[in-house]
């Protein structure tokens, strides 16, 4: 029995829990909002990620990480009525309940001790760590992005992201400051379509997902 057979078949199983879950939950949101949802295709990684320290854009030294999920997405959903508003709703409660899977499943499986259960992060649990710790949420557009910007103190890479999205009409949904779980902080952030309510649900580091240290 090898180390990639034992975590192999570990992350494998992390996998298909995850979208166990997400299809079923996703079914019940669809009855609750009066329409119909489907799976159209699934992609992505659930693996492990050291920590690398980077100088100058070379590689330094390398530190024990933790288990990184990047999945994502594609679905088809539907209201009965038609009603474009309440399919977008309905579309944005789906995306949400992917993103908190993306922290939910890592912690279920390496919950080993129920009296210190791991600690994971994905965009959802970001913005409820920051709702919780007192920071504003923000809800930036084009129009009030001059006024918003400048109170969202995140890593330049993120900001990059942020400004590149708002520039082709995309809404992004962030905290003011960086948020932590062990061996991670930063921050997270949800990319919209305003029309549709289609979203990129990410963390800090561009994964468009959760992670959990181990």
């Amino acid at each position: 029995m090898t180390r990639e057979d034992l975590l192999g078949d570990l992350f494998q199983s992390g996998s298909l829990g995850y979208y166990a879950q997400y299809m079923a939950l996703s079914h019940l949101l669809s009855l609750q909002a009066g329409g119909h949802y489907q799976l159209a295709a699934g992609t992505g990684t659930v693996g492990y990620e050291p920590n690398v320290d980077y100088f100058f854009g070379f590689p330094r030294s390398i530190k024990p990480g933790g288990v990184a999920f990047d999945i994502p997405l594609i679905n088809l959903s539907a209201v009965d009525n038609g009603d474009a508003e309440k399919k977008k709703q309905f579309v944005i409660q789906v995306g949400i309940l992917s993103s908190a899977l993306e922290h939910a499943v890592p912690e279920q499986m390496f919950n080993t001790d129920p009296t210190n259960p791991p600690d994971a992060i994905s965009a959802a649990k970001a913005l409820a760590k920051a709702n919780a710790a007192g920071q504003r949420i923000y809800q930036i557009t084009q129009t009030n992005s001059g006024s918003i910007l400048p109170n969202i103190h995140h890593d330049p890479a993120t900001m990059a992201e942020i400004r590149a999205a708002l520039s082709v009409g995309k809404e992004v949904i962030t905290h003011t400051d960086a948020v932590s779980v062990p061996g991670w902080t930063g921050a997270g952030y949800i990319i919209l379509d305003p029309v549709a309510g289609d979203g990129a649900y990410k963390i800090a580091g561009g994964a468009n997902g959760g992670y959990c240290l181990y």
